[in-house]
């Protein structure tokens, strides 16, 4: 299979010299709520007049695609999903013995808008439908949030944070992670096995002879066996303990915010879903599938490892790299979530 690359820069395909002095591209991504990450090695060496290529500016957008000719790029493959715009946080050179390289960092998330400025919401009485569809609003992004969580009546409050640090708090209640991605704001579960479009990801066949290295680790059992939190009672006004479960030891959650009943029961189910679920983790490398490039959230069926490493996982991190051995990937798998909600996304 032979690899290919297309990059542009503010919409523009990047010059012929750049493309032969590039040496290595590593995309980063995950459903964990960090931000993700382009990588672009270059090699900083002059043509033969003695002139070096133009470098990209902070804030430059880049659009980056990766994959094999006979099966089209990352943005182009049916089973695949578009990379999105990448926004040049920063260039560096480095040289030595070992010869002269320009780095050039990118997130996957544009932090030159007013996404990043703080502020004080009260969104009292307003579902996460609500406060992610009008968040994606000021921002000129497009809502993506499973249907399950879109009508919790949540009533937090924001207080001096930027609207991309409350989507992230709000996520890590429900045990779903919120992140834009290219001009779409994700507000879905994790490890569910679902994309932001609500459509479930096809399941990946990895066999032992496709790997090049793996590692399985299994933490301790499950922490809690009793969960409590609290809801706002509007007739009472007043704050009322709610639990689920039973016996020692027991996880208090505090409450953030005016939330009804419904949603502090919600949060509870989530954590009580955390604290029970499978933590085992199997970190797999190899050369990249020709046809999945392995995004968070696909479904892997491993095969031919020894028991328990081998049936179904999801992926929730990977990392994809072109250089010059080829594309090759690195995913960090958790056992696929008993999620609260399969809707599709809205």
């Amino acid at each position: 299979m032979t690899p290919i690359v297309e990059i542009k820069a503010d919409g523009n395909k990047v010059s012929q010299s750049f493309n032969e002095r590039l040496m290595s591209i590593e995309i980063n991504d995950s459903n964990q709520g960090t931000t993700d990450t382009l990588l672009i090695t270059l090699s900083d060496v002059p043509s033969s007049d003695g002139k070096y290529i133009e470098l990209p500016v902070p804030g430059t957008i880049i659009d980056c695609s990766i994959g094999y000719k006979e099966s089209g790029t990352h943005n182009t493959r049916p089973n695949s999903i578009r990379s999105g715009k990448w926004t040049v946080t920063g260039v560096s050179c480095t040289g030595g013995s070992g010869g002269d390289i320009v780095t050039i960092n990118s997130m996957g998330q544009d932090m030159s808008t007013d996404v990043k400025k703080h502020k004080d919401v009260a969104w009292i009485n307003k579902t996460l439908g609500e406060i992610v569809k009008t968040i994606a609003g000021y921002h000129n992004l497009n809502p993506r949030l499973s249907n399950g969580l879109s009508n919790i009546n949540s009533g937090y409050e924001q207080q001096s944070e930027s609207d991309m640090a409350f989507i992230t708090r709000l996520a890590s209640k429900y045990h779903a992670y919120g992140k834009i991605r290219g001009d779409d704001l994700i507000f879905i579960e994790k490890n569910s096995g679902y994309t932001e479009n609500g459509e479930s990801l096809p399941t990946v066949i990895i066999t032992k002879d496709m790997l090049t290295s793996w590692n399985y680790a299994e933490p301790s059992s499950k922490k809690y066996n009793k969960f409590t939190t609290k809801y706002y009672d509007y007739i009472e006004a007043k704050y009322i303990d709610v639990s689920i479960g039973e016996g020692r030891p027991e996880l208090f959650i505090p409450s953030h915010g005016k939330i009804g009943k419904d949603s502090a029961l919600y949060i509870l189910n989530t954590k009580r879903m955390d604290s029970n679920a499978n933590k085992t983790t199997l970190t797999i490398s190899g050369s990249l599938p020709t046809d999945n490039i392995l995004l968070p959230e696909t479904r892997v069926s491993i095969s031919d490892l020894r028991p328990p490493l081998s049936g179904a996982w999801v992926v929730s991190s990977q990392s994809i790299k072109f250089d010059v051995s080829g594309l090759s990937f690195n995913a960090k798998c958790v056992r696929l979530s008993t999620c609260l909600h399969k809707d599709k996304t809205s």
